[in-house]
């Protein structure tokens, strides 16, 4: 007996390659190193070379044309590193992949043949990451979208491929297709001209159990027959999106249903599209030790969308010629079979009288089939997918919005409102409500989903939709925005803004259309038409039945049911132990130091600056298990081990130090952990901070943490010293004092203040600013960190000043304070809060009697007759045009144009004028590689195409001594410019804000000129600037022409 195997007639003496588990090439050329070409290879690669292919990775894309599909690809080689090089799809391939509904999205990696490829050679840019080549496709392109993690790849070719020839239904004496050894279709083959124009996506892996037909009548061998049933293995596949139209022996094509995939859906939403090679499943049979195939009745079983009565619809087909399985076959097949049922089995039946309602399994997952002995306390059932009408013309489906949405594009939709957050409020204090909406679309996809998620943004509360549950609404207007975070699953959502978005609420209880309380004739509110009413009555009807539909039901529990969504919570300091991240809400509230309240409301006590983090300590009144109690003079004993430490980081780091004192805020994402000595502590990175008003939206965490402030009996004013005047203040004294901000000197980092008292030792001011208060302002010189106060302060407002050192100064001996150290000893003091109510009530009453009784106040030389300590002031404007004789080698601008010397010199002049006409726009934006300037419209360098920029600084003053006018230029590292960085303005208020602080004492009320010719066309009020020593620098252009520049100034 001869026991060798025989040979298989396709190997042709060769030695047959090692295939995979669905007789795959496991060797296929997508792993042969030899075949990869890498970037820098492109420039000598030749247009007809065949085989071949390159890896990259998408970093940037071009909106989609008719004409053109172009991204740019970044491919790795150990030789040269990251290079970037041009993908251009033209010809036919825009129109194919436009109809497969392929998208490019940024950071997917490619793996591209390299057939039927051309490129192009372009012009040479400057940067060195980019090759000058532009790979072209015109005919087709075969390429693969590499999967992560556990996603597999997905391949799709657009060339013509021939239309294949179903074999006939095997006959008794038919002999059995021999099994292909590889895959037929390789990548790297030299395109063929006679393809068909059908791509394709390669199906996943699917096994359908065929089992026997219960209304076949058995023949008697077929009854004593042991063999299980054959199983029908497609080809390999490297997708999870779609399954192939099974060929089955008698000819015909059994579509199968798409297997829903978590991991790629998001990568590729596409139709499923399906191989034209599927190989004939009556030649894929199983190898067995028997070379004898005996016949047996079975069916392909598999289930369609359910109809309206909940019961899946069996479609079978008859096999003429299974094939016989060996003994450890049939074993291990009934075992997959009993696994597939047991999944399959429904809920028990429930004791109790209370029916539990659990979600179903999305559509097109594995076919439910229960035992015949199966029996359901409550039928099973889906509701309806259908409403009465379509929707209105020009509305889409929301199912049809998440899957084809292109961003930047808006759209409009109708849908249920199925889950909502609270409106509330950005960092930029705008408004916006998040909510889900759902339709016949979405319920037919995933009949227990919440829909597509959708955020409304408007600075009014009334200009987002007033939605609650159950609500139709009506969006005009959105705008979809792609995300890749985890969160979101990287799936599409939609935005509405306030400069597009419409809306309209039809409430279904109450049977009529609303805008919430907007007036019908405010621009985002949408009136709809009778179709469009129409349609929102039968949505909400349909809505309704829904509802009905589920309740009481036992549904069927699969393990596709993606888990639901998570939120954060909302906890109290008592309640972080085990929470690793959580949101919290905040009340800034005035101690000692600062004060804010955190955690669900909680009070910042104290902050300090260490850079690179902002730490403020936080309580909401409830004690603290686990943390470290604080022992400090700002903190009142009762409260000591109710504080939590928070680090403020990145972009929460700058709003951390803006936050008001006495102001209630609302924190998100904050992260609990124990630190080395196992002690509590928290962390927030993002700026996801709102500030709440407790007048116009009181919510249960405020409430609650006042009860518990109250019940505690904590109070503002506890732990705060007694407050002095500036008129009790002696030589080397301690002050604290409640005071208001006049002015504000950057360049001598001191700050001018008065409460409205005066003091016989305070000097005599004659800026406008001081106008009517001789006597009554204190100069505060600050050090250390108490300057970084300086940038944050705003003239008018009230301030809390710790800890000041009031001493003489000079040889006038004249009063002035002093303040430094690392605490924050510069407080703002909110004039809404109940704060220091007597103290701050009494201040503006002595601000309303100074002011109005100046004319009662002694004259300016009587006030410095009366203090003849105080220093001389010059009042005469025609002193001051006359330059003081400088301590430095003064000149005229005539004398600094007519030398050549090299050093720089001093000029005593004023700026009568300055361009940029707006201040917010003396920074621009210039490329990093080419140095050109970057349009307010463009994120990147038109010329090399780099996104690195820089800002720039190309202010220009035109400074005037009284015989000539220079320009000269504000840049570089110059104590004007100190410390504020190279920012854009336009897209930083608080940076606009500080530059404009700054530029103040030099330009004087220029920028008010500037308004006024804006706005009236002429300058109606009169320009008023201050006469400065200025140090100019000058240095030399590529063409020989001189420039000057502003090195520094002073009074």
């Amino acid at each position: 007996m001869d026991l060798k195997r025989s040979g298989d007639p396709l190997e042709h003496g060769r030695k047959r390659r090692k295939l995979g588990h669905n007789g795959s090439d496991d060797c296929s050329l997508l792993t042969v190193s030899l075949n990869e070409y890498y970037a820098s290879d492109l420039m000598e690669w030749k247009a007809g070379t065949t085989g071949g292919y390159i890896q990259a990775q998408i970093v940037m894309k071009w909106p989609p044309t008719s004409k053109s599909w172009r991204i740019k690809l970044e491919n790795f080689s150990s030789a040269a590193g990251l290079l970037q090089f041009e993908l251009d799809f033209s010809g036919r391939c825009p129109a194919l992949l436009a109809t497969s509904g392929v998208q490019f999205k940024l950071g997917q990696k490619l793996r591209l043949s390299l057939d039927g490829a051309t490129t192009i050679r372009k012009k040479s840019t400057s940067s060195s990451k980019t090759i000058p080549v532009l790979l072209r496709y015109e005919n087709g392109v075969d390429f693969e979208f590499v999967g992560t993690g556990s996603e597999r790849n997905i391949e799709i070719s657009l060339w013509h491929r021939p239309e294949p020839e179903l074999p006939p239904s095997p006959g008794p004496s038919a002999p059995s297709s021999p099994r292909p050894s590889a895959r037929s279709d390789d990548w790297f083959m030299t395109p063929i001209t006679n393809r068909r124009v059908e791509t394709v996506i390669q199906p996943p892996i699917v096994m359908d159990v065929i089992q026997e037909d219960p209304s076949v009548e058995e023949t008697e061998a077929v009854r004593h027959n042991s063999a299980p049933t054959k199983v029908i293995v497609p080809l390999k596949v490297n997708d999870t999106t779609s399954k192939p139209d099974l060929a089955v022996p008698d000819g015909t094509r059994v579509p199968l249903e798409p297997v829903p995939s978590t991991s790629m859906s998001s990568l590729l939403p596409l139709r499923p599209i399906v191989h034209s090679n599927v190989p004939n499943a009556a030649s894929d049979v199983v190898e067995g030790s028997s070379t004898k195939r005996k016949s047996k009745s079975s069916v392909i079983l598999r289930t369609k969308p359910p109809l309206s009565d909940g019961v899946p619809e069996i479609v079978t087909h008859v096999d003429d010629q299974p094939s016989c399985l060996n003994k450890k076959q049939r074993k291990n097949l009934k075992r997959r079979q009993a696994a597939k049922l047991r999944k399959a089995l429904p809920l028990p039946e429930v004791a109790s009288s209370v029916v539990q309602i659990t979600p179903v399994s999305a559509q097109g997952s594995a076919p439910v089939l229960p035992p015949t002995n199966a029996h359901h306390s409550v039928a099973a059932s889906e509701p309806p997918t259908e409403p009465r009408l379509p929707p209105p013309s020009g509305f889409a489906t929301v199912a049809s919005m998440e899957k084809c949405s292109q961003v930047g594009v808006t759209y409009s939709v109708i849908g249920v409102v199925s889950s909502r957050k609270g409106v509330a409020k950005t960092s930029k204090q705008d408004w916006y409500h998040t909510f889900n909406i759902v339709d016949p679309s979405t319920i037919e996809a995933e009949p227990y989903g919440l829909g597509m998620l959708v955020t409304c943004f408007h600075p009014k509360e009334n200009g987002v939709p007033a939605v609650d549950l159950g609500d139709v609404v009506f969006l005009v207007g959105l705008k979809a925005r792609e995300t890749s975070t985890s969160r979101f699953g990287g799936t599409i959502r939609a935005n509405g803004y306030a400069d597009k978005l419409q809306w309209a609420v039809y409430n279904a209880s109450q049977g009529r259309i609303g805008h919430g309380e907007s007036s019908a004739s405010d621009r985002h509110c949408f009136q709809p038409n009778d179709v469009e009413r129409e349609y929102s009555i039968t949505l909400g009807d349909w809505w309704q039945k829904i509802q009905e539909k589920r309740q009481g039901t036992v549904n069927q529990i699969s393990s596709v049911i993606p888990p639901p969504k998570t939120q954060r919570r909302h906890v109290l300091l008592s309640e972080t132990q085990d929470v690793e991240y959580f949101d919290c809400t905040v009340e800034a509230s005035l101690k000692t130091q600062l004060h804010v309240e955190t955690l669900r409301k909680v009070q910042i006590l104290q902050a300090y600056e260490n850079s690179p983090t902002y730490s403020i300590f936080c309580t909401d009144y409830t004690e603290l298990a686990g943390g470290k109690a604080i022992e400090a003079d700002w903190c009142p004993p009762i409260i000591k081990d109710k504080v939590l430490r928070i680090e403020a980081w990145d972009a929460a780091f700058a709003y951390a130090q803006k936050m008001i004192v006495g102001e209630f805020y609302l924190l998100r994402n904050v992260r609990m952990r124990r630190n080395l000595v196992d002690l509590l502590e928290a962390k927030i990175v993002e700026t996801k901070i709102s500030r709440l008003d407790p007048d116009k939206e009181p919510t249960d965490h405020l409430a609650a943490l006042l009860q518990r402030k109250q019940a505690l009996g904590v109070t503002d004013d506890d732990d705060v010293t007694e407050l002095k005047l500036i008129s009790d203040c002696a030589e080397r004294s301690l002050l604290q004092s409640l005071v208001e901000l006049l002015h504000i000197d950057p360049l001598s980092n001191s700050i001018y203040v008065t409460d409205y008292t005066s003091h016989s030792k305070l000097p005599v001011f004659t800026e406008s600013w001081a106008k009517n208060l001789p006597q009554y302002i204190l100069r505060v010189y600050l050090h250390d960190e108490q300057q970084s106060m300086i940038t944050r302060m705003v003239v008018g407002q009230f301030y809390l000043l710790s800890r000041m050192l009031v001493r003489e100064r000079g040889a006038t001996s004249e009063f002035a304070g002093t303040m430094g150290g690392s605490n924050r000893l510069i407080l703002l003091v909110n004039p809404k809060s109940s704060n220091f109510e007597d103290k701050k009530r009494a201040l503006l009453q002595r601000k309303e009697d100074v002011l109005k009784g100046f004319s009662k106040l002694p004259k300016l030389e009587e006030a410095l007759q009366s203090n003849q300590t105080s220093r001389p002031v010059e009042q005469s404007p025609i002193v001051e045009l006359v330059p003081k004789k400088p301590r430095r080698n003064c000149q005229s601008i005539r004398q600094m144009l007519e030398s050549e010397g090299s050093e720089n010199c001093f000029v005593y002049a004023k700026v009568v004028d300055f361009y940029p006409f707006r201040l917010e726009d003396a920074f621009i934006r210039v490329c990093e590689t080419c140095d050109a300037r970057i349009s307010d419209k463009r994120v990147s360098c038109h010329n090399c195409e780099d996104s690195v920029v820089q800002a720039v600084c190309v202010l220009r003053l035109m400074i005037d001594d009284g015989e000539r006018q220079l320009k000269v230029s504000v840049s570089g590292k110059v104590p004007v410019l100190d410390g504020l960085g190279a920012v854009f303005l336009r897209d930083d208020p608080e940076a606009s804000r500080q530059f404009e602080s700054r530029m103040k004492p030099l330009v004087g009320n220029i920028p008010q000129v500037h308004d006024r010719i804006v706005a009236v066309g002429r300058a109606d009020i009169e320009l008023s600037s201050p006469w400065l020593m200025m140090e100019i620098d000058h240095w030399e252009r590529s063409d020989g022409r001189l420039v000057y520049g502003l090195r520094d100034y002073e009074k």
